[in-house]
């Protein structure tokens, strides 16, 4: 159970990996913001699906939820259909020579894309692993209605997305400002809620805000991460995106252990991510007199 494990993990990393390269090498800068909304919407829903159909073939045997990776088959064989290598222009004179290109590896550029996702996704994890200890510190204990109370602001994922369909095309600062303030707002208002309606009121804002969150940070490193470089630049950004989340959970026991509550410790976590928003806005600005650094390259 332990290797299997250790193999679904290694497939979905390169699944991930692939996926947001190929992304990246079939579609300009409009056609990525086209299909990364499509999945930040489509996302929930059958994320949705996915916990129904698992409730069912748990049912008939307590391991029978991992039937659904039977999926996989199907996919395999649409990969064949549907799936090619693209013909991905690169400048370097070796190139024409059908000889690899040869320029550096962006350490310093890949190494900001990875520390921001880095980040991002510890802040992204704090309500996804440990929004349930909150509300209970309002008086909610009962799973089923932690589900009802929660099911309408957890759409705000896919707002975001929709969100981010419109700020997309400007420049990566402004999304990134706008997905800081609602993540950060909402963890705020979370932990300083009274009662479940104001903290349900903060799970909107931080879902709208996490709705934006990935299409923002793969749209930004796909632009800025040269051609000949974009799969190992995925690699490293897929890697930094899975650290975040083991890291998560440990920190926020950390802040919970230090602060005393939980609450306590999403508000604080809401006023870490809202640090980031005069950091984005001062890039902005520092850089609004420049060319565009984030144009597709090729």
């Amino acid at each position: 159970m332990f290797l299997s494990r250790v193999a679904l993990g290694i497939a979905e990393a390169a699944i991930l990996t692939t996926v947001n390269t190929l992304i990246a090498d079939y579609w300009d800068e409009q056609g990525r913001r086209h299909w990364l909304s499509i999945q930040g919407i489509a996302g929930p829903f059958l994320g949705s699906a996915l916990i129904l159909g698992s409730g069912y073939l748990t049912a008939m045997q307590w391991n029978g939820v991992f039937l659904i990776y039977l999926s996989a088959f199907p996919i395999f064989l649409a990969m064949f259909a549907f799936v090619f290598e693209p013909e991905v222009p690169v400048s370097h004179p070796a190139a024409e020579d059908g000889l690899h290109d040869r320029s550096p590896f962006p350490v310093r550029q890949i190494a900001l894309i990875g520390g921001v996702t880095l980040l991002c996704s510890i802040i992204y994890y704090v309500y996804a692993v440990n929004g349930g200890l909150a509300f209970r510190e309002v008086g909610v204990e009962s799973s089923d209605e932690l589900g009802r109370i929660t099911f309408l602001p957890s759409l705000g994922v896919s707002l975001g997305a929709g969100i981010f369909w419109l700020v997309g095309k400007h420049r990566s600062e402004v999304a990134f400002a706008l997905l800081l303030a609602l993540v950060g707002g909402g963890l705020w208002l979370i932990g300083v809620a009274p009662d479940w309606k104001w903290m349900a009121a903060g799970v909107v804002f931080q879902q709208t805000g996490v709705g934006m969150m990935i299409p923002t940070l793969i749209t930004w490193a796909q632009r800025d991460l040269p051609v000949q470089h974009r799969g190992r630049g995925m690699g490293v950004w897929t890697g930094c995106f899975f650290l975040g989340q083991f890291l998560s959970p440990p920190l926020v026991t950390l802040g919970q252990t230090a602060i005393g509550s939980m609450q306590g410790t999403f508000a604080a976590a809401g006023m870490a991510a809202l640090v980031g928003v005069p950091i984005a806005l001062g890039s902005l600005l520092q850089s609004g007199s420049s060319p565009r650094s984030d144009v597709v390259a090729g």
